[in-house]
């Protein structure tokens, strides 16, 4: 039996061939070449935003270093009215002076650990201590908002006097001390017998302040 190929047949075997043929050259040449094409355009839009924003960063960087310089310049001049990380003897070397400046007798100190401030709140608004950082720029910001940066110590003290010494030490606390808070004090009055039996009215005082501390030698950024 033999079989004859017509040439409606060649027709069809040459459409079936170029079926064929487009079939495998779109699947593995065309598509792999247009998702390649894609990727390749997806990388160089990637590229081209990375080196506008470098080109973005490369110009803006001296204003940016200047307002770092700036920022670090204004939490040091805010930071000259704190005291130093200052150790228990100093402070109550610091307190008792004072006392002792004003012809009162120190009878008694308590001095609590020092606790962070936060940014905002308590005794920090004394010092407007968020409008301190508000202008500041990164990484100057995230140092002086930081916990430990700034911390304050309650510190207890008794001492005996008079009321017009007693006064004369609140006015100097309030022109001449930034970084010391008061935050409560009592007045008691008694009466006291010399060795002549000469009686003599002394008040006693009961005061609680808070002492605020800057950790002055961190580095800032």
């Amino acid at each position: 039996m033999t079989t004859t190929i017509t040439e409606r047949d060649k027709k069809l075997l040459y459409f079936c061939g170029i079926a064929v043929f487009l079939f495998f050259f779109i699947r593995f040449l065309f598509l792999p070449a247009l998702d390649s094409m894609q990727r390749a355009e997806e990388s160089l839009q990637t590229a081209e935003e990375a080196r506008s924003e470098m080109e973005l960063t490369i110009v803006q960087s001296p204003a940016a270093a200047l307002q770092v310089q700036q920022s670090e310049e204004a939490l040091r001049s805010a930071a000259a009215a704190f005291y130093p990380a200052l150790k228990s003897d100093a402070l109550d070397a610091l307190i008792t002076g004072i006392e002792l400046n004003h012809h009162l007798t120190p009878l008694s100190l308590t001095i609590s650990a020092p606790v962070p401030v936060s940014g905002g709140g308590g005794g920090a608004d004394a010092f407007h201590w968020n409008d301190i950082l508000a202008p500041m720029q990164p990484p100057v910001w995230d140092s002086a908002a930081d916990a430990e940066y700034l911390c304050s110590a309650a510190v207890s003290f008794r001492a005996q006097g008079s009321r017009a010494d007693f006064a004369a030490l609140l006015d100097d606390l309030a022109a001449n001390y930034p970084a010391i808070e008061l935050r409560r004090f009592a007045i008691s009055d008694s009466t006291t017998m010399n060795q002549d039996g000469e009686t003599a009215a002394t008040s006693t005082f009961d005061c609680v302040v808070n002492v605020y501390l800057c950790d002055k030698e961190r580095e800032l950024n």
